[in-house]
């Protein structure tokens, strides 16, 4: 599974095809990668409440990463009943779907739309792709839970029965961090600069103050960035989100 969205994510047509047609491997796998708020990579594990989950396909990575060659050969596969095209992933943290700075359900179209990909996101329509608020909603477990299954040794293969269109999770690295969480360089700079603004910001005015806030949600929003950039402030948007204070929760930004 890691190594199919691994292979559409660097835009390798060759290495995907031979997955899916040599390999045998499906091609809707659902593989989660985890990351802590404050950090801006991802693929580490913590019990902690600053961590999350985010899910993607294939076709999501290679939309991403903007690889139209990838989206064709994956659109094949659909055609030919080898792969979906309206899969829903979702963003998690141990307490369930979404929440501040994430997104809550998403398919490949909305990805495309997030990132700008016109080419991408018409292609897709042609195809009739649907956004997640289009679908009907998934019941998938939590992929902390799994985890929290796996430290008690459930979710073996002897004791995982797989059924006909079931979700699916492929490929869990889990790396624990221990109690403290520390953040990279040049997070830490860009919270520091942004933990500064927020309490200038909290000698304002509450209408200056949701004015304030909405520019600086605005200036780190995934949207105003470059694809190079783009995980980078996403991540950094979060953080602002996670940290806003309780009386402008759920009301001053919604990404």
């Amino acid at each position: 599974g890691y190594r199919l969205v691994n292979a559409a994510r660097i835009g390798h047509v060759a290495e995907l095809k031979r997955l899916v047609l040599d390999g045998g491997c499906d091609c809707d796998t659902i593989s989660s990668e985890f990351g802590v708020f404050g950090n801006r990579h991802s693929g580490c594990f913590t019990r902690s409440e600053l961590g999350y989950a985010e899910e993607r396909t294939a076709l999501v990575a290679a939309i991403e990463a903007g690889w139209f060659s990838v989206v064709e050969t994956i659109l094949e596969f659909v055609a030919c009943g080898r792969a979906s095209l309206n899969i829903v992933c979702h963003e998690w943290t141990p307490k369930g779907i979404g929440g501040a700075g994430l997104r809550g359900s998403y398919t490949a179209l909305d990805v495309a739309r997030l990132y700008h990909r016109d080419d991408i996101r018409r292609l897709l329509l042609a195809h009739g792709a649907l956004t997640a608020s289009e679908l009907p909603r998934t019941q998938r477990e939590n992929p902390f839970h799994v985890r929290k299954n796996q430290d008690r040794g459930d979710n073996n293969e002897r004791s995982w029965e797989r059924k006909e269109n079931e979700d699916r999770y492929a490929d869990f690295t889990f790396v624990d961090w221990g109690e403290e969480v520390q953040m990279d360089e040049e997070m830490e700079l860009a919270v520091q600069e942004v933990s500064k603004e927020l309490k200038k910001m909290s000698a304002l005015s509450q209408a200056d103050y949701s004015s304030a806030f909405k520019k600086l949600c605005l200036r780190w929003h995934p949207d105003k960035h470059s694809d190079d950039n783009k995980a980078f402030a996403t991540r950094v948007f979060q953080f602002i989100q996670r940290v806003k204070t309780e009386d402008t929760d759920n009301r001053i930004w919604r990404s």
